[in-house]
């Protein structure tokens, strides 16, 4: 059962019951608490995953976000000889032990979606971590939540209330960059706005995407940081105009393992919808759909 810490547990009798197996990823990627933040963050990148459970003797002892790397290195690792050198330098070299959430609230495969939605928004950290005893076999992230949300649309489930229009939920002033800003600037932005994605513009026109992974990329493959947005963005992105349903959000983020989608009316940008807009929502339907 799931560990709730003197709260509550949410009703689950007015929906269809979704257990975490059916919706959790199998089986997920892991580190140990010893390896450094650059390490980590580059585990996350190239398993493209924003969490990892830390696991020591084969015993779960905490949950690392890329937030919480993100926080600690300033955005951009450390991945060559010479980036390493100057961390050791400046004294801020620790270990994923330092940095990790330990004491997790976890999950059992037979656990309801529902409760599993409450701990995430509980705990902070985007995801849960599913043990069939001792054992760590999945792990619940935004995105499984968010595709359970897309699987219940399927069905026909949800009506207008439920399934909004994008209009009602997108960002309409989101952080923009051009074809000519320096990566350095864009990973400022990112840093300073608390955002992972940036719309390309060429004055209202959406031209592309950069994604902070974009960025640390450009900055950890040799390449130097005053290279500008345009030789790194994701042309032609997957969109939304405002007449989309939510549900249309969902299932392009699902399809295409992106989170963000710009909101467009012709190729003229309207705003941006992310992930954690999309799992705000999810979560409040998820927890009780026949209130709204």
């Amino acid at each position: 059962m799931l560990s709730f810490q003197g709260r509550t547990r949410p009703s689950t009798t007015r929906m269809k019951v979704m257990d975490l197996a059916s919706i959790m990823s199998a089986d997920p990627h892991c580190v140990g608490p010893e390896i450094s933040p650059d390490d980590a963050l580059a585990v996350m990148d190239d398993q493209d995953v924003r969490h990892l459970p830390v696991v020591e003797q084969g015993r779960l002892v905490g949950v690392l976000s890329d937030r919480d790397l993100l926080s600690e290195i300033g955005w951009l690792p450390a991945r060559t000889p010479a980036q390493r050198a100057a961390r050791e330098g400046e004294g801020s070299v620790r270990t994923v032990r330092e940095l990790m959430h330990a004491n997790v609230t976890t999950g059992e495969p037979d656990d309801s979606v529902v409760t599993a939605a409450v701990d995430l928004v509980v705990q902070s950290i985007g995801c849960l971590p599913v043990l069939r005893g001792d054992e760590l076999v999945g792990m619940v992230t935004e995105m499984d939540l968010v595709a359970a949300f897309w699987r219940i649309a399927q069905k026909g489930e949800l009506d207008g209330d439920i399934d909004p229009l994008v209009s009602e939920r997108m960002a309409a002033q989101p952080v923009t960059v051009t074809f000519v800003t320096p990566v350095k600037q864009a990973v400022a932005l990112c840093h300073d706005h608390h955002v992972r994605h940036l719309p390309v513009v060429d004055g209202e026109r959406l031209v592309g995407v950069v994604s902070d992974r974009d960025l640390r990329a450009a900055s950890c493959g040799g390449r130097h940081l005053e290279q500008v947005v345009g030789t790194i963005m994701v042309p032609y992105p997957v969109t939304l105009v405002r007449e989309d349903r939510l549900s249309v959000a969902a299932e392009r983020m699902v399809g295409h393992r992106i989170s963000c989608l710009p909101v467009v009316d012709g190729n003229k940008l309207q705003g941006i919808v992310t992930l954690t807009d999309l799992l705000e929502h999810c979560i409040s339907t998820l927890r009780d759909p026949e209130t709204h």
